[in-house]
This record gives C-alpha cells, sequence and structure tokens, in this order.
C-alpha cells in the first residue's frame, strides 16, 4: 500500500519550530499552576495526579524564587554568601529548595506566612520527593485537596506579593492567567463540595469525634474507640494505629515533637481514663470546639487535670488523683512494691507497672521484683 501522504520537509520543520524558548519566572510559574489544574480536571488517572503533584511543586518554587529575585538575585542561591553574578546570568548555581525560599521571604522580605499553608508546602515538597525518588501511592481525592489549597495559597502570594512590583502590562498578563486558574480552582473546589454533600451523613453522628486529617486537610478523621486502624473518609487514608494517627495530628497542628511527655505543656498525654498516651489536649473537632480527645478509647475531656501528687499522670473527670495515687493516697510512687499495684484491666488501659515504667521507673512485672526509679539503685 502506497502512502501519499506528502511528508514535511527538514526546511519546513525548521520553520515551524520557534526559534526560542522564552518563559519568564511569573510567566512560568503560572503555567505550571494552570496545568495543574487541567491534570485534576474531570477524573484524573495516576499520570494525571503524577504531574499535577510535579508541576504543582515546580510552580510553588519558581513564584517564591520569582518575589526573592525581586529583592536581590544572590537569594535564590542555595549559599548567597558565595553567589556570584556571572553564574546566576547563565543558570550555572544550585537554587534554594522552596522551604529556604519561604525562611528568606520572611526574614529578609518581611512575609509572614500561615503555618498552615507552610505544612501543605511541605508535605508537597515530601510527595514531590516520593514520587521522583522511590514512587508514591495516594488518593486522587487527597491530591486534589491538598493542591486546592496550595493552589489557594499561591494565588494570594502572586496577588499580594508578585502583582504589585509588575509593570502595567505585565499586570494584565498574570490578570488573564490568574483567572485561568483561578477558574479550574473553582473546579476543584466544586469536586471537594460534591464529595463532602455524599459523606456528610456518614459523618453527621462523630463530628464530636472527627478531626482534621492530616493528608487532606478535610475534618473527616472519625476517631473510633479500640479501633485497629483509623481511616480518613474523605481520602481514604489509613493508619495502622492511633498512636501514629495522634502524633501526625499533634505535629500538623502544632508542631510539637510528637511524643507523649508528663510535661504539663505537652500536647500529647496519657489518657486519665484508658492509660494510654495518646490524648491529644488541644483537638479542633468537626463542630469547631478545642477539647481533649483520646485517639485510643475516643474518650472527650472538656477539661483535664494533673494528678495532685504532680506526679505527671491526669486525673480522671471529678478526681484530684491519678488512678495509681487514687489506690495509694499516702504513698508516692518510688516507695511502692511493685506486688501492691493494681494490674488494670487490658482492655481497659496498660498494667500500671508498665505505665509506671514509661514514666521513668524501673517497674517489672509483679514476678520480676519491686519498683525503683531509674537513676536509682534498688536496696540490697
Amino acid at each position: 500500500m502506497t502512502n501519499n501522504r506528502q511528508q514535511p520537509s527538514l526546511e519546513d520543520s525548521e520553520q515551524e519550530r520557534p526559534s526560542e524558548v522564552h518563559f519568564p519566572p511569573i510567566q512560568n510559574g503560572m503555567d505550571y499552576l494552570l496545568s495543574v489544574t487541567e491534570h485534576l480536571t474531570g477524573t484524573p488517572g495516576p499520570r494525571e495526579l503524577k504531574y499535577a503533584v510535579l508541576h504543582l511543586q515546580a510552580a510553588a518554587e519558581v513564584l517564591l524564587k520569582a518575589r526573592l529575585l525581586r529583592e536581590h538575585w544572590s537569594l535564590v542561591f542555595d549559599d548567597p554568601g558565595r553567589a556570584r553574578r556571572a553564574d546566576y546570568e547563565a543558570g550555572d548555581f544550585t537554587s534554594c529548595s522552596a522551604s529556604m525560599a519561604l525562611d528568606r521571604l520572611n526574614n529578609v522580605v518581611g512575609i509572614a506566612f500561615d503555618d498552615k499553608d507552610r505544612h501543605a508546602l511541605a508535605v508537597l515538597t515530601k510527595s514531590r520527593n516520593a514520587l521522583q525518588h522511590y514512587g508514591l501511592t495516594t488518593s486522587a481525592p487527597a491530591v486534589e485537596s491538598r493542591a486546592a489549597q496550595v493552589l489557594d495559597f499561591l494565588l494570594r502570594f502572586v496577588h499580594q506579593h508578585l502583582r504589585p512590583h509588575l509593570s502595567e502590562q505585565e499586570r494584565v498578563e498574570l490578570d488573564d492567567e490568574m483567572e485561568n486558574v483561578a477558574s479550574g480552582l473553582s473546579a476543584i473546589k466544586k469536586f471537594l463540595t460534591s464529595r463532602w454533600n455524599r459523606l456528610r451523613k456518614e459523618i453527621e453522628p462523630y463530628l464530636d469525634h472527627t478531626v482534621g486529617c492530616v493528608w487532606c486537610y478535610q475534618k473527616a478523621l472519625v476517631i473510633r474507640p479500640a479501633s485497629d486502624e483509623l481511616v480518613c473518609s474523605f481520602c481514604l487514608k489509613v493508619w495502622d494505629n492511633s498512636l501514629i494517627a495522634a502524633s501526625d495530628y499533634v505535629q500538623w497542628t502544632t508542631g510539637f515533637p510528637p511524643m507523649t511527655t508528663n510535661d504539663i505543656s505537652s500536647p500529647l498525654r496519657r489518657c486519665p481514663m484508658c492509660g494510654v498516651g495518646e490524648l491529644v489536649t488541644r483537638a479542633e473537632n468537626a463542630r469547631g470546639d478545642t477539647v481533649a480527645l483520646c485517639f485510643s478509647c475516643a474518650r472527650i475531656f472538656d477539661n483535664i487535670t494533673e494528678c495532685l501528687t504532680e506526679c505527671g499522670l491526669l486525673a480522671p473527670p471529678g478526681e484530684e488523683l491519678c488512678f495509681v495515687h487514687s489506690a495509694f493516697p499516702n504513698e508516692t510512687a518510688g516507695d511502692l512494691e511493685i506486688s501492691d499495684l493494681p494490674v488494670v484491666d487490658p482492655e481497659d488501659r496498660k498494667p500500671t507497672w508498665e505505665i509506671l515504667r514509661d514514666y521513668g521507673y524501673a517497674a517489672n512485672p509483679p514476678s520480676e521484683g519491686s519498683l525503683t526509679k531509674d537513676n536509682e539503685q534498688e536496696a540490697p
């Protein structure tokens, strides 16, 4: 069979090709944002989700650094102290990361950033790195929800901190690009609203026990008692155990190191009822109330009270003493023989000796000896 289709000549092909690629930083960043909205339109598949993550991270870096450039070209270098103008003009240098750009915009330029926006960008960076180096598994709703927050932040950033520095012609061009991106963002938000409408009846009975998900930022993580795993109803992210979920939540909402301590200021404490160290002392539920919520037993506390002995444990509601000192009000923990301490129902909380071991006492099961402080030697 003869192919009668005329093939373009080499000369024609060269004439059709652009002589150069010209994408100034702001235009480049806005083009990335438009690409994100296009990839998330309709029902995105794995390929669309991949490029949405990659292009959103690229947009964030380009636009943040574009504002640094307005301040001084050396600020986009990984090490501004070693910046050379010749290297900058040749594009032959290692640039700063998105997190470094945020810090410099804050410390040098004086732009303040919301903690949630910072966290959203940090999660985006981790997702991009995972995708680039070893692959990423996540759900479409999670990507779309995260993308909506980052897109919203970047549009605000461009409008407030880049647009005022442009010429009149550049502003006209930017406004057209922002309108296209905003339209795409609106479509993503409509999807989020539609999904919420479907989930509302499922979550409605558990609003008091529902908190924000660190993956999709939606208040759709229902805390259920003694659950083997916790699942976000919106993005379907699964936590294998409630301690990881509690630690992630604390890290997301406070930036505090996610570990249980007996420090009165710690956002993660040992629950006074179940004894497990998964009580988030300031959790905002889906009703908008701030409560103390245990991610293990799902009990809610309007107020938490320190044990009167200042031992570091919390007292149950209506009580002055923790469960240990309620049993032995006239003793200090260090004076108690482990065989005298009650072993609590394991379905309700850990055995008391295990709890005390966690709090710095060399406590062993009843058959193994007595109780001493870790830094003290046991009497012969």
